[in-house]
């Protein structure tokens, strides 16, 4: 059986391919009948692998993007209130940490008890091996 933790991109993971600081969320578009969930964000500062070639790219700041995620088989009740945590942290202008690595669960982080996972793709347990 599979470790959810082995399944998570968490803060120090060696192997993370994205790492953005102080990101706040501005806007938010959710398909409640798709459980899809797209948010642009922007400010903060970090590191990533470039897609086109590979490499690390540092010294990244002022970060402007979007990030879409997918989630089928949430549960209407955790589906609302995700997106209402969502809203809530662009409501706010709260600074989140986004944590991603290859074949993991991507993390939005307020604080070490306060964060959701953002699915890099649709189910990350369906291949696991038990």
């Amino acid at each position: 059986m599979t470790d959810v933790a082995d399944c998570i991109a968490q803060p120090g993971d060696p192997d993370l391919d994205c790492d953005l600081h102080n990101i706040t969320i501005t806007s938010i578009v959710a398909v409640d009948e798709t459980r899809e969930v797209l948010a642009r964000f922007t400010g903060g500062y970090g590191r990533w692998v470039d897609a086109d070639t590979g490499e690390m790219t540092t010294g990244i700041h002022d970060v402007d993007g979007e990030m879409g995620a997918r989630m089928p088989s949430i549960p209407e009740d955790l589906w609302r209130a995700y997106v209402a945590q969502l809203e809530a942290w662009r409501d706010r202008g709260t600074p989140l940490r986004y944590t991603a690595a290859p074949g993991r669960v991507s993390l939005l982080i307020e604080s070490p008890t306060t964060f959701l996972p953002w699915a890099r793709r649709p189910d990350p347990l369906a291949d696991a091996p038990e």
